[in-house]
């Protein structure tokens, strides 16, 4: 159970009118952020509200934690519902009165559409999970699917921008090279992106290659294929269509390809897996991998390599995202002074948009090699992140024969000069000391993701200092939302 110690009374804040065209509004706007995720104009108003509404939050927190059953659910989802309804009100430049709110909020009003503000990430995380796992002894929902509310049809992650902390340590393919995908899928969900869109664009890739092999075989006529490409879900009424059998094809052609690979980029880092294995594997695909599994599977059917989807990420985006809502992107290359790269990425991240940051993870023994985590926050003195991997060292030089995910222990020496005693720092070439913990075979999933232990989460919630970040940054991705501004469906 997370902390949820009871807070101060909350403090009373006020969103500030909304700026000009001209004014309040820098960097992302103009790149494709939604109008109605603009960064708020007064900073100093604009913490305050941040401030007031986690202080609410707290207190919330600290009541849901001695409530059971159906009024734990419901008290989470009027917590999480009335918090959305709060910054809308706030990014429509109307005032919000934090001392205001509900003392028990109940139920889950409709989706706004935006994004929570990134600071309030790592503190709403536990209640989605709460959600997520079901709460013992409520009533279940239908309809949330593998990573949403077992309560509801409700993806609260997506629907909120709120990611959930993903280690690639529980991915079905390639564990120790899937930092790509992984913050990718966390990425798309701060975008309000989520595992339904990258499912039904999995499958619009199936039906797709059907609709070619019909055609070829003559089952279908050139005229119906055309009418099929035009409307993918009327391929559903296709008296040959067999979903099931189907995805269980397609899932075994991915697998069968992943273990083509190096044995370490291969099914859970397996060197052979059995063809009973593997086809009892494509048959959960569908409805037990998570969001990041689905995107290598749809990376890999679209013809591309999952080492580019976060630089390149266009084809992707394009994939997944409804008509008309495609998320812009912005590169940040390494060089950039940090001034620039932190307020770009603390008014995307602000403007419910996401960031992901590459940075050169293997100093000069491998100085080409690089690693991809989730920016949480960008904070004055640098990033708080979601790092799929596990925990860089503080004192990692990416220009020394070193590596970001090495450990150490420091000892007592005595200066030859000064003769005095100087705490040293020896390095441990042992990456398991700071990694995810890779587990078996059967640990991947949508809901073994949800109970993750102590080390497969190491990497959440982390911080890179703007040292680190701009000695070793490669480049930071901007994904800015689209002008529409659309609440993602299941909300």
């Amino acid at each position: 159970m997370p902390d949820l110690a009871r807070s101060p009374a909350p403090v009373q804040a006020t969103a500030p009118a909304p700026a000009s065209p001209q004014q309040g509004v820098s960097g992302p706007q103009a790149a494709g952020n939604s109008a109605a995720q603009g960064v708020l104009a007064d900073r100093q108003a604009r913490g305050l509200l941040v401030t007031g509404l986690r202080a609410w939050l707290t207190t919330q927190r600290a009541e849901i934690a001695g409530l059971q059953g159906d009024a734990r659910v419901q008290r989470i989802e009027g917590v999480l519902s009335t918090l959305e309804g709060a910054w809308a009100r706030a990014q429509r430049g109307e005032a919000v009165d934090v001392a205001a709110l509900p003392a028990a909020p109940a139920g889950a009003g409709a989706a706004q559409g935006l994004a929570l503000p990134p600071e309030l990430v790592g503190e709403v995380r536990p209640l989605v999970t709460m959600l997520e796992a079901g709460v013992s002894g409520a009533a279940k929902g239908v309809g949330g699917g593998p990573e949403g509310s077992a309560h509801s049809t409700v993806d609260w992650n997506t629907r909120l921008g709120v990611p959930e902390y993903r280690t690639q340590s529980d991915n079905l393919a390639a564990p120790e090279a899937t930092c790509n995908v992984t913050t990718l899928a966390m990425s798309l969900e701060r975008l309000g992106i989520g595992r339904e869109q990258v499912l039904r664009a999995v499958e619009d890739q199936i039906k797709t290659r059907w609709i070619a092999a019909a055609r070829k075989n003559g089952t279908i006529t050139a005229a119906r294929a055309e009418e099929l490409k035009a409307d993918l879900q009327r391929v559903d009424e296709e008296p040959g269509w067999d979903r099931d059998a189907e995805w269980k094809a397609a899932a075994r052609r991915y697998i069968d390809g992943v273990m083509k690979d190096a044995p370490y980029q291969r099914l859970r880092g397996q060197a052979s897996v059995s063809p009973a294995e593997r086809d009892a594997v494509a048959g959960q695909m569908r409805d037990r991998a998570q969001m990041e599994d689905l995107l290598d599977m749809l990376v890999d059917q679209a013809g591309l390599s999952r080492y580019g989807v976060v630089g390149d990420p266009g084809k992707v985006l394009e994939l997944v995202s409804p008509d008309g809502k495609t998320p812009d992107t912005e590169m940040l290359w390494g060089g950039t002074a940090w001034k620039t790269v932190h307020e770009k990425t603390r008014d995307t991240l602000e403007g419910g948009g996401a960031a992901a940051l590459s940075f050169l993870h293997k100093g000069t023994r491998e100085s080409g090699a690089s690693h991809i985590v989730s920016v949480q926050e960008a904070k004055d003195d640098g990033f708080k992140v979601d790092d799929p991997y596990g925990t860089v060292r503080s004192s990692y030089n990416p220009k020394g024969y070193d590596d970001a995910y090495w450990s150490s222990e420091s000892y007592q020496q005595r200066n030859a000069k000064t003769k005095k005693m100087e705490t040293k720092e020896k390095l441990i070439a042992d990456r398991d000391a700071r990694k995810n913990t890779v587990n078996g075979f059967d640990d991947w999933g949508a809901a073994t993701a949800r109970q993750l232990d102590a080390e497969e989460a190491r990497g959440r919630d982390t911080f890179l200092g703007k040292d680190m970040v701009t000695r070793s940054m490669k480049y930071v991705q901007l994904f800015h939302r689209g002008k529409s501004g659309a609440p993602p469906s299941g909300g």
